[in-house]
Order: structure tokens, then sequence, then C-alpha cells
């Protein structure tokens, strides 16, 4: 019998182009390649016959729908473009690469990768095995793995959920039984609404105020943005009015959008608990032995209980600078939170899952601030 691996669990990294010297690049707010090959360094030194260290990689790790090709960002996307927006991550990003790459080369060691909805792409075989090849060190090894058919993965051996979230919100989830469009010609990704937003309004805005989906609750800072940056806000706030018209009066093959997500996304809006966290009660509440979901998808980190206290909810938050208007935390702070599945961890009197954050390998880590 395998012994249960200890398990990292992360999410949210956002991996664009990178940044060319004296060329910062506003799309891609991932700047922190040699803190991230640190924690991999760290933990892949943990794994041994007897405990092997499994990475999973909980969506959104890379970002393709921040590249462009042939200077747009296309909404039609198959898998020959899907690959070369990969590519240009692969190559922003070569030292977060290089680290994958070093964490797999051991048989003691196994990274999963678990797609959200930015990095949907790798539905594609072709796509998958690519990036799946540029994190292998021994391909012979067969432990790096890249799930493609469903959006949850069930760890059996202890009682875990691992989700990245995307199918909570109507706006960003997919049809897992038609991921792809059918027409003339080759395949091409069925895309939800929320990415053609993304496509055609965040990225269009986000080169000129790179913190525009980087600052949380987002109603306030509309709000202050009126007061303070009026003429660019108005420009945003039309933009959108605007291709909320285009995806449901004009809808095209790949641009398809009811009115029934429109409704959908209105009473998300008004739901009394998040909607990540009821989708993560529902799953546990499907799903007899099973106790903790882990996600990722709306960058806030948390770890409490759920459902009235039958079950744990943790999200793995994002790496890098956030800004929060909730009086509660006010302020710009930069955090690197990860989860650990420590089946050893009940015996010394620890929780089984632990939510932590990452401070570079002279300090290693701490418990996440709850």
């Amino acid at each position: 019998m395998n012994p249960t691996p200890l398990r990292i669990i992360l999410s949210d990294l956002h991996l664009g182009e990178g940044h060319q010297q004296g060329r910062p690049n506003p799309l891609d707010d991932f700047t922190e390649d040699a803190r991230f090959a640190e924690l991999l360094d760290h933990w892949g030194d943990q794994a041994t016959e007897e405990r092997p260290v499994e990475l999973i990689l909980n969506g959104d790790i890379v970002d393709l729908l921040k590249v462009r090709v042939r200077g747009i960002f296309p909404e039609v996307v198959d898998e020959a473009c899907a690959l070369t927006k990969l590519e240009r991550i692969i190559e922003g990003h070569s030292m977060c690469f290089d680290a994958l790459k070093r964490f797999s080369a051991s048989p003691f060691r196994r990274i999963v990768y678990l797609p959200g909805n930015h990095d949907i792409d790798l539905v594609f075989p072709m796509v998958a095995e690519r990036i799946r090849l540029a994190m292998s060190a021994d391909p012979s090894y067969n432990n790096v793995h890249i799930i493609r058919d469903t959006p949850v993965l069930y760890l059996d051996d202890t009682g875990v959920i691992i989700t990245h979230g995307h199918q909570a919100e109507a706006a960003n989830a997919f049809n897992y039984d038609h991921l792809f469009i059918d027409q003339a010609g080759p395949p091409v990704l069925n895309l939800p609404w929320g990415s053609f937003f993304v496509l055609s309004v965040i990225n269009r805005f986000k080169e000129r105020r790179p913190h525009l989906d980087r600052v949380r609750p987002f109603a306030p800072y509309v709000i202050w943005a009126l007061l303070f940056d009026f003429r660019f806000t108005v420009r945003f706030l039309m933009t959108c009015a605007y291709h909320i018209v285009r995806t449901r009066l004009f809808p095209s093959a790949q641009r398809k959008a009811r009115w029934r997500t429109t409704v959908q996304l209105a009473l998300d809006e008004f739901q009394f608990s998040p909607p990540l966290e009821s989708y993560a009660a529902t799953l546990l509440q499907q799903s007899p032995g099973f106790h903790t979901v882990i996600c990722g998808h709306n960058h806030r980190a948390a770890y409490h209980p759920i459902a009235r206290g039958q079950y744990w909810y943790v999200n793995t938050g994002t790496w890098g600078s956030f800004t929060t208007l909730s009086l509660r935390s006010f302020g710009t702070r930069s955090s690197y939170p990860f989860a650990l599945i420590d089946p050893s961890a009940p015996d010394a009197g620890q929780p089984l899952v632990q939510l932590l954050e990452w401070r570079g390998e002279s300090r290693r880590y701490h418990n996440w601030r709850l």
C-alpha cells in the first residue's frame, strides 16, 4: 500500500508573459519567481520513500487569458492558439518552470495540475502534454499529471476535496460535458461570459491601471475611483455596459451569453453566503466521508468552518500584493499563502489541513493570520 503523501496546495499565481528588463508588463502581476522556487526546493527536500510529497496546483497557475497572439487577445481559442500562449508563459517564467522540474526530479515527488478558468486551455491534449513536459525532469517517472475532465479532485485518503472554485459563479463556470464548440475546423474552447469580459474589458483597462483586478471589494473601489479617477472610471463603466449589451444582443458562436446567465449573476451578488462557501458546502454535503474543501479563485485566503460548523473551508488566496478596502484589513499587503495537508499532523496535535504563508528560506513559513 502506497503511503499517503504530504501535500502542498497552491493556486492563483497567474503567470503571464513575464517582464523584460526596463519594460514591466502590467498584465503580469507575478514577480515572485525566486520565492516560488524557494518554496518548491524546501518542500521537495522533505520527500522520502516513506513520506512522498505531492504538489497540487489548484488552478490559474498560468494565465492564458492575459497573453496576446498577433497583437490581440483572441476570443476564438483553438489548440494552436493555446500552445502559442503557453510557450510565451514558459519562456517568460523560466525560473518557475525550472523549479517545477527540480521538484519532479524524484520518484517520491508528484505534481498534479487542476486547471481553473484562466488556464482552462490545458484541456487541449497537446497543451496539457506541453506543460507536463515543461514541469517534468524525467518523463519516465510519470509523476506529473494534468486533470482535464473534471473541476473537482477528491482525496479519499484524507477526506479533502480540491477545486479551483470557478464553477461556483455563473460568469466563470464551464460545461465540462461540452468544453469545445462544434464547428467546421479545429475545436474551439467554449468560454464562459467571464472569460470574454477579461479579454474584452479587464485586459484593456488593466494596461493603464495595473491594480484594477487586485482591489477587494470592488464596489467601494469604483466609488472611490469615480471621485478621484473620474474620466478613466466612466470609460471603464461604459465599456462594461457595452460589453454586456454586445454579448447578449449580438451573440456569436464563440460568445454565447443567455439572459439566464445575467439573472444568475445578479443572484450571486445577493447571496447571504459567498458563492464559493455555498459551493464548498454543497460539494461536502454530496460527498459522505469528506470534511474539508480547499479552493482558490477569489484571491481571498481563508480558513474557517462552514455549514454551521459541520465542515471546513480553506482558500489559498493569491501570491503577490493586493489592496483591501474593508475597514477590518484596510491597506495594501503582500502575501504568499499555501495549504498543507499533513497526514501525520493529527498525531502531533496539529490539524490535518493547515493554511500557511511562505516567508522565504531564511524564515520558512508560519500560520496564516486568520
